[in-house]
């Protein structure tokens, strides 16, 4: 009777740590389509400058690896294009947090050059990029969870298995 009850915990173990894997794999898959696109088309040191990426490239280079991901898992037409909706729906959302890139470097820059350094706005800038990277993460969490949604659970166990073979 032990023995069944320890067999049962272990299954359940196996279970949770699918279900770990498989959030991991849509974050590591869908979540670095949709944000890494972004931080490369932005960088300026050793990048390609300062300009404003295309948001038609952003898309491209997010849509490229999430359609790269969907083939490994034999996704269909349907769910190819829900996926390719929500990608979509997710980059606007998240757009405008890099909208205010320069005034922030100007905030930062005055709060710091000044003849005292301005403590409290820097901690209020602190603070306001905080609020910004909590929302971002929100809108990406239920973003991967609707593509979750869409896919079966053999894909997304198929997508823990890709991202287990690419973390060592």
């Amino acid at each position: 009777m032990d023995e069944a009850r320890v067999n049962e915990g272990q299954g359940r173990r196996w279970v949770r740590v699918g279900i770990v894997a498989m959030g991991a794999t849509i974050a590591l898959v869908v979540g670095g389509a949709m944000v890494l696109p972004l931080g490369e088309a932005t960088a300026g040191l050793f990048g390609r400058g300062h300009e404003r990426p295309r948001p038609e490239a952003i898309r491209e280079k997010a849509g490229f690896v999430v359609e790269w991901a969907l083939a490994r898992v034999d996704a269909t037409d349907d769910q190819q294009a829900q996926v390719a909706d929500i990608l979509d729906r997710t980059l606007v959302e998240l757009a405008p947090l890099h909208d205010d890139r320069k005034a922030d470097r100007a905030e930062f820059i005055a709060a710091i050059t000044g003849p005292d350094v301005d403590r409290a706005a820097l901690e209020d800038l602190r603070a306001e990029k905080l609020v910004d990277i909590t929302v971002a993460s929100e809108q990406i969490l239920a973003s991967l969870a609707d593509i979750a949604d869409v896919l079966t659970p053999e894909q997304r166990m198929e997508l823990a298995e890709m991202a287990n073979r690419w973390h060592h």
